[in-house]
């Protein structure tokens, strides 16, 4: 997983977070994005246009880290396959103990099959 995180990209946040390949594999780091602060969730962009045989959905949970297919995600965003979408959260979500997120091919909670090809996550945030 390769996570890139831009300070101060608009006035409204302070963080354009960005995984490249958003998956359900058990990362060293659980699949932490914002690390282990507290802030607000305005935006989410789910790029999964090179997956044109499965949807995707993308689960997020306030947490440090997470375990996929056993912790049970706050929030699961749908992409379809071939679809990018986004998802605008106006008053925003708060969290206090970081973002992780995950990504599978089934909204289960239990589901840790792995899409096809690399589902791109975008994520602003405070």
């Amino acid at each position: 997983m390769a996570v890139y995180t831009t300070s101060n990209p608009t006035s409204l946040t302070t963080k354009l977070v960005y995984d490249s390949s958003a998956d359900a594999g058990n990362d060293a780091d659980g699949d932490n994005v914002t690390a282990a602060t507290s802030g607000v969730v305005y935006m989410l962009q789910i790029d999964n246009t090179a997956n044109s045989g499965s949807a995707a959905y993308v689960k997020i949970v306030d947490a440090s880290s997470a375990v996929p297919g056993t912790t049970t995600p706050v929030f699961v965003f749908y992409a379809p396959a071939s679809g990018k979408v986004t998802y605008n959260l106006p008053e925003g979500h708060i969290y206090s103990a970081g973002v992780s997120i995950w990504c599978s091919t089934s909204a289960a909670t239990a589901d840790t099959t792995n899409p096809g090809s690399a589902v791109k996550v975008r994520i602003l945030a405070t």
